[in-house]
């Protein structure tokens, strides 16, 4: 069920069921020559439109904005910082628990966002509630390790080309060589 979709009425029939409040986050930011600006919210507002019919969940509105200063010299990015996604994520739960939620999955898109998601998580559960985080690309190198990435490399590029192949354009792209460190420290990965 999508909150965005259901009456007020639907809605208090609803967290009287003790659901699930899947909130999927991301952030507005450059992915590299090829890639999308959306990248990090459209891919957990995907995996969050694959659950939406399991009982008992309930899928909130995507927060596409993010804790992303370091792209600001990018065209196009947009970063609310630390304190802006942790008010955005503390107001939507705090409000959601008024309502009787008591169970939230943050699926996350985009690592810088992880302290405020972190902070927010905490007062849920000091709430009596309990919030879980799940970062997509982590949860997909866990599954099998020929998935590991970074950004806006084959990874991220290969997951829009699945759910959004219109917003990649690999005739933007360019080759990235990863440069060691140190002699001692190797690149894993962009």
């Amino acid at each position: 069920m999508y909150l965005a979709k259901m009456t007020t009425a639907q809605a208090k029939e609803a967290f009287e069921k003790d659901p699930i409040i899947v909130i999927p986050v991301g952030s507005t930011e450059q992915h590299g020559t090829q890639g999308a600006l959306g990248t990090d919210f459209m891919v957990p507002s995907y995996l969050a439109d694959h659950v939406e019919d399991v009982d008992n969940v309930i899928v909130a509105p995507t927060v596409p904005y993010g804790v992303c200063p370091y792209h600001l010299s990018f065209e196009g990015s947009i970063n609310i910082g630390y304190e802006g996604l942790y008010m955005v994520l503390h107001g939507i739960m705090d409000s959601l628990m008024q309502h009787g939620a008591k169970r939230f999955v943050i699926l996350n898109g985009h690592g810088g966002n992880t302290p405020s998601i972190d902070r927010a998580a905490l007062e849920v559960y000091h709430k009596g509630g309990v919030c879980a985080s799940v970062d997509w690309w982590s949860l997909v190198a866990q599954l099998d390790k020929k998935f590991e990435g970074g950004h806006g490399d084959v990874l991220e590029t290969s997951a829009m080309m699945a759910i959004a192949p219109e917003s990649v354009h690999l005739e933007l792209s360019k080759p990235i060589n990863a440069q060691d460190p140190s002699e001692n420290m190797k690149a894993a990965y962009i």
